[in-house]
């Protein structure tokens, strides 16, 4: 699960581990950092999205549609543009993201999520 926790609007997927880990006894939720080494071939990621007004689950057709976004120094590197480099590069080959809209209300993500996490047979 990507998000900063102590940015209001970012900490949409953050904000629901708790929640999550309740619901899916099954599964591993964790805080990711997008700076971390990302060497699976298939990976689930909940995480915020601008752009977006409900839920929505992209998955690896979905990624170049991903805006990269500016970056400042060299630590501030976008999720977008590593999770694109690591596909080229055939170390990424499937991807799942349940897509956040940026700032949702906790209650209704959290019921999106759920729901979709279901549609992806996961729970």
């Amino acid at each position: 699960m990507l998000g900063n926790a102590s940015v209001k609007g970012d900490d949409g997927a953050v904000r629901l581990i708790p929640d999550l880990k309740k619901s899916f006894r099954e599964h591993e939720f964790v805080e990711f950092d997008p700076n971390e080494k990302l060497d699976e071939k298939e990976v689930w990621i909940i995480d915020v999205v601008k752009g977006i007004r409900s839920v929505q689950l992209l998955t690896e057709k979905d990624v170049d549609r991903l805006k990269n976004f500016p970056r400042m120094t060299i630590h501030d590197f976008d999720f977008a543009f590593q999770l694109k480099l690591l596909m080229n590069l055939g170390v990424i080959e499937r991807v799942h993201i349940v897509g956040i809209p940026y700032g949702m209300e906790k209650k209704k993500a959290l019921g999106q999520v759920c729901d979709a996490i279901r549609k992806m047979n996961l729970g």
